[in-house]
Formats: C-alpha cells, sequence, structure tokens
C-alpha cells in the first residue's frame, strides 16, 4: 500500500553538542534519497585463471551519500547552519524519518545553491557519511 510522502517525512539535524541528539526538523525540503552501495569489485585476476576470464573478489561497501533539496530560505536559522556546517567541515548527524522508522548518516555535508530567473531559489546538499547509516524504529 502506497503512502503520501507529505507530513509523513522528514528530515532532520541533530544540533546537539553531546551524545544525546537533539533533533531539529530541516525546513523546506522537497526530496531526499540515498541508495545501498554494492561492494567493490576488486580484480583477483592471475596466472591460474583460465583465458579469457577474470576473477573477482567483493570489498567494503562503500557509505551512501544522503542527498536532499530544499526551498531556500535565507535567514532560516536551520538551513544556515548547514551552510556553517558545510564552511566548518563539521561532522553531524542527519535523520531521513518516515512515519516511525528513520535512518540516521553521520558526516559532513556539502551544500550549494541555485537561483533561476524564473524560478525558486533552492538549495542541493549530500550527506558525505563516515560510517554505514543507522535504521531505527522511532516515535514521530
Amino acid at each position: 500500500m502506497a503512502e503520501l510522502v507529505q507530513g509523513n517525512v522528514e528530515l532532520d539535524i541533530d544540533t546537539s553538542e553531546t551524545t544525546t541528539p537533539a533533533w531539529e526538523k530541516i525546513p523546506g525540503v522537497t526530496s531526499a534519497a540515498y541508495t545501498g552501495g554494492a561492494p567493490r569489485e576488486i580484480d583477483a585476476t592471475d596466472f591460474d585463471t583460465p583465458a579469457g576470464e577474470t576473477e573477482t573478489i567483493y570489498g567494503a561497501r562503500p557509505n551512501p551519500p544522503l542527498t536532499f533539496e530544499v526551498h531556500l530560505d535565507p535567514g532560516n536559522t536551520v538551513q544556515e547552519l548547514l551552510f556553517a556546517q558545510y564552511a566548518a567541515g563539521t561532522i553531524k548527524k542527519y535523520r531521513l524519518r518516515a512515519k516511525t522508522k528513520a535512518t540516521v548518516f553521520e558526516g559532513r555535508i556539502q551544500i550549494g545553491e541555485s537561483h533561476a530567473v524564473d524560478g525558486k531559489m533552492t538549495a542541493s546538499a549530500s550527506i558525505l557519511p563516515i560510517a554505514a547509516p543507522v535504521r531505527a524504529t522511532v516515535t514521530p
């Protein structure tokens, strides 16, 4: 059964300076996505490999980035925090929550703006995780 995104999904940033998260909603998010990383393929072909064939071993899976778009609201405290985190290169936690499930990413943000003369002010961002994202059950 399909669920409507509006009202059921939000993206949060941990604004706490302690180990206990203080989640603050990032306003204006229009899309958010991540994909699971495929394991790295490492060529293990050697002289014993049959002619015309290759051998592969699988290495560590890369951590997928969380990407998102927002309607930019210059001066908004939370959105300005994103730009400050980018400038400082700070590692923070971000949470993509859908109803009672959430995936938490810990990493650095990359963010940029886009302005079209006949369009909206928007920003695009990616969270570059330092570890695998963690999925958990949460209370909305």
